[in-house]
């Protein structure tokens, strides 16, 4: 069976999540060439962007049947950690914001952009480089206001010492995660 993805439907889901497997795809040429086709700059989530623009301007078609297994691997993009994929996805979701978006959409895109900033100031402070860490907590905060990116910097003001010593207090007393 297949269905028809309008094209508002599809590009607003994919603000929440990619949805689309790429490998398991077909995309007339004459679509793929009209947005552009990928965008060599972004590594990761360029078939998200790529996804985005299309949908922007196409429906999208879904056959219900299982195209095509993605296997993740320690060694693949996806495994490699927030660090590796979220300065891609923050260009991703300001590529949409330059284009021009609906306030509800925009905010969407803003929190995204917060999100992927928490978590490269959440792999700068696992990492011990509290300086980038602050500046992304920060960055976050200044696109989406959060709970956890307020609490991220404010560990990440404490200084290196002391937050080792809170870690060794955690460890010895209730085992709960700073």
């Amino acid at each position: 069976m297949w269905f028809i993805i309008e094209s508002a439907v599809a590009y607003k889901s994919l603000f929440s999540q990619n949805f689309i497997g790429t490998s398991g795809t077909v995309v007339p040429k004459a679509v793929f060439l009209s947005v552009g086709g990928f965008d060599e700059n972004i590594a990761g989530p360029e078939d998200r962007d790529m996804w985005l623009r299309i949908s922007r301007r196409y429906a999208l078609g879904y056959l219900d049947v299982v195209g095509h297994r993605y296997r993740r691997r320690e060694t693949g993009i996806m495994g490699r950690g927030g660090g590796v994929l979220a300065p891609y996805r923050v260009l991703v979701m300001r590529k949409q914001l330059e284009a021009g978006l609906p306030p509800s959409l925009r905010r969407h895109a803003r929190r995204n952009i917060a999100q992927s900033m928490f978590e490269l100031g959440y792999h700068y402070r696992s990492v011990g480089d509290l300086k980038q860490a602050r500046a992304h907590y920060r960055s976050s905060l200044k696109e989406s206001f959060s709970v956890v990116a307020l609490r991220g910097l404010l560990i990440s003001c404490l200084g290196r010492r002391l937050v080792d010593f809170l870690k060794e207090c955690r460890e010895r007393g209730s085992g709960q995660s700073l």
